[in-house]
């Protein structure tokens, strides 16, 4: 059941305490001074006495003052009474409309605070998505650049083979001058024969020179792609060093996101309007 009271005074005068102890009574259990009461809370800020026949509107007296002018001198003597009762109730009017205008302005001012924290959590939450965005980049960078390293493994392989191959032909060259050397010692006309096949020898020789020159450039070419191998390994490390900075600067922001929303709902489960009161 509900009670219901104009003002912080009438509802004073009914429980037959001041204005100050009903203030002090209201803040210590919570209870909300809106004009509107139930039974547990009028029991809280003090008991029934007998003050409720006392209570009286604004409407009511300013009634019996109008009444009062036009009777006689008798009847205006009796309404003064009624005129101080008057005037105290204009004050604790005004009393309660400085109150009012106190608790706007702490109110206003929690409202303030809150679109403020409000918008920090916003800044965060952007910057935070833009150092994401800027480490995908990177990723998609490191990714790139390890498929050149891939491209160039091929080629350098590639390269290893064709040595190989050339060694082999040096080898099998070799052999064949040595089977030649073998022949030529076992026939009769062995310096004729040597001329013509020293000729062909200078001939190979000069194709084994060509090929060991190729061999040479191919070899020079094998410790460059070696070398930018080294170099794009440590530019991939110096890459990976970066992205786990970026990946561990962008776990502390979204921890710090975390808090920033659960520090937030806290203080909405704490019952933020409650703390305007003074608590």
């Amino acid at each position: 059941m509900k009670n219901d009271f104009n003002t912080i005074t009438d509802l004073a005068k009914y429980l037959g305490v001041s204005r100050k102890t009903l203030y002090k009574r209201a803040e210590e259990h919570n209870i909300n001074l809106s004009g509107s009461y139930s039974t547990d809370d009028l029991s809280l800020l003090g008991s029934k006495t007998a003050h409720q026949s006392n209570k009286k509107s604004v409407t009511t007296v300013t009634s019996d003052i109008n009444k009062g002018n036009t009777s006689s001198k008798h009847q205006t003597h009796q309404n003064t009474p009624l005129n101080s009762e008057l005037r105290s109730q204009i004050n604790d009017l005004k009393n309660d409309k400085i109150f009012l205008q106190k608790e706007i302005e702490s109110k206003n001012k929690t409202i303030s605070e809150t679109t403020k924290l409000l918008d920090q959590a916003q800044q965060l939450q952007l910057d935070l998505q833009n150092k994401l965005n800027h480490s995908e980049q990177e990723r998609l960078s490191l990714l790139s650049t390890s498929q050149q390293l891939t491209d160039t493994n091929a080629r350098v392989d590639e390269q290893e083979k064709t040595i190989a191959e050339l060694e082999s032909q040096i080898t099998n060259a070799q052999q064949q001058k040595e089977d030649l050397q073998e022949q030529l010692s076992s026939k009769s006309n062995y310096a004729s024969y040597l001329y013509e096949e020293n000729r062909d020898l200078e001939k190979d020789k000069t194709l084994l020179l060509q090929q060991q020159s190729e061999a040479d450039v191919a070899q020079q070419t094998i410790e460059q792609l070696q070398t930018e191998l080294e170099e794009t390994q440590t530019l991939v490390q110096e890459k990976d060093h970066q992205r786990q900075l970026l990946a561990d600067r962008s776990t502390s922001l979204s921890d710090k996101l975390t808090d920033t929303r659960k520090q937030l709902k806290d203080e909405q489960n704490k019952g933020f309007w409650k703390r305007v009161f003074g608590r």
